[in-house]
This record gives structure tokens, C-alpha cells and sequence, in this order.
């Protein structure tokens, strides 16, 4: 096994320990830089919101944020995400409560006006118009460059190997 691979499961597994709170025997001597606290996670962002803004849970698995905003029209936002999928935004993709408590709040409050959503999507929070994602983020981005750059943004080119001359691809040349 590589040992990019083997590294990646190796924090994968002791993550899984540290969160399910036994040690982790399989990988002797591994240990994290400091003290790490899986626990009451969803708890710790409703209270941590809460102290933020305004927050409270309104329904399994939704949050909502009264974003804090100038003047006196006070947005209500919804956070559409179920306790294991902040478990894994918190633990595995941001490796700590406080970088994803961050990383929440940065998203809050880049929502537009029509965005009254932020909906888990894997290891993430997408903006949304409604509660359910109705496409796939990445998929709409790519729409968003297309309408931007209708002329495309990138090109291929073909090297010879010989040379290292270098040889772009262009249709009209068929």
C-alpha cells in the first residue's frame, strides 16, 4: 500500500477511534498535536451559533440562524444537515470543531437574499433556495463559467515528442 494511502487510513482510523472514544490499538503511537473532543458536537454548533447570532434547532436535522445584519431587518436562514453529517464536516473535513464553526458562519453570511438555505452536501453546506438540493453544486458552478466564458476557458494542445513543439487543437482546422 502507498504510503499516501496508508497515511490517509491510518488518520482515518484514529480519527474513528478518538470519536467512538477508545484508543486506537491498531495504530500504536499514534496520537493528535493536542486534546481532541468529538464530543456533543451538533450541541457545541447549536450553542456556539447561538452565541454568535440567534440559533436553535427547529426540526431533526435543521437549524435555524437569525443572521446577524446592520439595521433592523434580521434574516431567518435555515442549516439542513443531520447531527452524523456535522460529525463528519467537524472531524473529517475540517479536522476541528472551531475550523468548521468558521467555515459555517463565513457561509451564513455569504448567503444572497434568495439563499435562505445551506444544505449538507458531502463533507459540505451549499446555498440553496429551497431544503433540498435540486442539482448538485459543482454541476452548477460549472454552468455559472460556461454562461461567463461561453468561449471556453481552457484548450487542449498536443506536444510532439520529439520536438517539445507544442500544437493547439483547433476545430476550424479539420
Amino acid at each position: 500500500m502507498g504510503s499516501d494511502l496508508r497515511g490517509s487510513l491510518v488518520h482515518a482510523h484514529a480519527a474513528d477511534s478518538v470519536r467512538c472514544g477508545r484508543p486506537s490499538g491498531r495504530w500504536p503511537g499514534f496520537s493528535h498535536a493536542g486534546p481532541v473532543n468529538y464530543d456533543r458536537l451538533w450541541e457545541r454548533l447549536i450553542e456556539a451559533l447561538d452565541e454568535w447570532t440567534e440559533a436553535r434547532q427547529v426540526a431533526p436535522g435543521r437549524i435555524e440562524v437569525v443572521l446577524p445584519e446592520k439595521g433592523t431587518d434580521r434574516r431567518h436562514v435555515q442549516i439542513v444537515m443531520t447531527p452524523d453529517e456535522w460529525d463528519d464536516i467537524a472531524s473529517v473535513a475540517f479536522g476541528g470543531f472551531e475550523y468548521a464553526l468558521d467555515y459555517v458562519k463565513e457561509m451564513l453570511a455569504r448567503l444572497s437574499d434568495s439563499e435562505k438555505f445551506a444544505v449538507y452536501t458531502t463533507y459540505d453546506l451549499a446555498p440553496s433556495d429551497t431544503p433540498e438540493l435540486t442539482e448538485d453544486p459543482q454541476t452548477l458552478r460549472l454552468r455559472e463559467l460556461a454562461r461567463e466564458h461561453p468561449e471556453g476557458i481552457g484548450r487542449w494542445i498536443a506536444r510532439d515528442p520529439e520536438s517539445g513543439e507544442a500544437d493547439a487543437y483547433r476545430p476550424d482546422r479539420d
